[in-house]
């Protein structure tokens, strides 16, 4: 196996990773009864990344052309060692496919009247709340007198605060240019404009509360803006 070794790599003298070890034992010891099998388990695949437990391999690294071994990572997506590369590649991946345009950020909040019940049931309120974002965009890029086509984008879903509070909230990226519907492309008709934010939010509120509607999620009460 040929790849090159991480010898040329500055590494930060203390790693997140360095901390949350240094006071594991600490932390287990006060708080290990209020803490939940999903990060118990977290602790322990940080704790046994890249050691003799997860085993290793022999490479030669292509750039110093020596022979090198190195142990395996744990691959759990809260590590923060194995997120750190994950979230540097995925980051190079999706600027690899960056339009030549003006790039815009639009940004939606799930109601917090909605959150409680979002608590209770995540997955379907997470995925009706991702299908009415997206399709917000789309409905509101459409018409003429905004970019009057059809454009890409991605979303990034983002659950908490960093002070562990419930705010359900999506990033979209969406490059200024679309295609008509006779293909042909569409610039948008102000440099560094695509529309205001508060038609996103109208139409998205609209699609969310007919789609939980609709599934029998809120009655008539709870539909309120």
């Amino acid at each position: 196996m040929t790849i090159a070794c991480r010898s040329h790599v500055a590494e930060p003298c203390v790693s997140v990773a360095d901390v949350l070890l240094r006071h594991a034992d600490a932390c287990l010891e006060q708080y290990g009864d209020t803490l939940s099998v999903e990060m118990q388990k977290a602790l322990q695949r940080i704790h046994q990344c890249r050691t003799r437990a997860m085993g290793g391999r022999s490479f030669h690294c292509a750039h110093c052309q020596k022979d090198h071994f190195a142990w395996h990572s744990c691959n759990h997506r809260l590590c923060p060692q194995c997120g750190a590369a994950d979230t540097r590649d995925w980051v190079a991946d999706q600027l690899a496919k960056k339009l030549p345009v003006e790039h815009f950020m639009v940004t939606f909040t799930l109601p917090s009247s909605l959150r409680q019940l979002c608590r209770n049931q995540p997955k379907v309120f997470l995925s009706a709340f991702f299908a009415a974002s997206s399709q917000a965009i789309k409905d509101v890029l459409k018409q003429p007198k905004h970019l009057g086509a059809e454009s890409g984008f991605i979303g990034v879903l983002q659950t908490w605060t960093q002070d562990l509070r419930l705010h359900p909230h999506i990033h979209y990226i969406v490059p200024g240019v679309g295609l008509d519907a006779k293909g042909k492309l569409k610039l948008p008709k102000k440099a560094g404009w695509l529309a205001r934010g508060s038609i996103f939010a109208n139409r998205m509120r609209t699609l969310l509360l007919q789609d939980l509607q609709k599934q029998g999620l809120l009655d008539q009460s709870q539909a309120k803006p």
